[in-house]
């Protein structure tokens, strides 16, 4: 459609939770995720309202916008959306884990979180760093307390993501996480076992 944008979909009818109806749903493409990363939601739409009106009519281009990375696949119930996005590992040792995600528009912990701009909520992250954390790392057994929590930037469905784990050998309960993508670090932390 244009160096931003791969597909427009306007919703007429919604079986999935987390979409409602009349949602402008728009594809974009890596630069229009790069945009939206480094612009903002609201200059990015100002950006495409020309191209939508060109190609649509101007009541079609009204409403709420959701970015996604896929159009919602038809009938997919939220039952089926899965917790956790797929992690492709980058780099591992003794000590450390690197792993990459595209932040999936369909995962359960987004329904309601929020409907007009979904964000991937704090818990969330914190539940993918300790699941990963006991899945890298051999001693570590769980979660009790978490330390130095920040949340700088959201994490929404579509970006890349990263998440590193540091796994303090010394102390064998403790793991320091961050996801960062290429705009800073979005969250970060040091999660304490028993």
């Amino acid at each position: 459609m244009n160096a931003l944008v791969s597909e427009v979909e306007r919703l007429e009818s919604v079986e999935n939770a987390r979409f409602h109806e009349g949602e402008l749903l728009v594809v974009l493409t890596e630069d229009g995720w790069e945009t939206l990363a480094h612009k903002g939601k609201e200059e990015l739409i100002r950006e495409l309202s020309d191209l939508l009106v060109s190609s649509t009519t101007a009541e079609q281009a009204q409403g709420r916008w959701r970015f996604v990375r896929r159009l919602p696949a038809a009938g997919k119930a939220s039952r089926d959306c899965p917790l956790h996005p797929r992690w492709e590992e980058l780099d591992r040792t003794a000590a450390t884990w690197l792993g990459e995600t595209e932040v999936p528009d369909d995962l359960a912990v987004l329904e309601g979180h929020f409907p007009d701009e979904p964000i991937v909520p704090g818990l969330a992250q914190l539940l993918w760093a300790d699941t990963l954390s006991r899945r890298v790392f051999a001693g570590y057994a769980a979660t009790t307390e978490v330390r130095n929590l920040k949340f700088a930037r959201l994490v929404v469905p579509g970006l890349r993501l990263r998440l590193e784990l540091v796994h303090e050998m010394r102390i064998r309960s403790r793991v320091a996480f961050s996801f960062t993508t290429g705009a800073g670090t979005h969250s970060s932390g040091v999660l304490i076992g028993p």
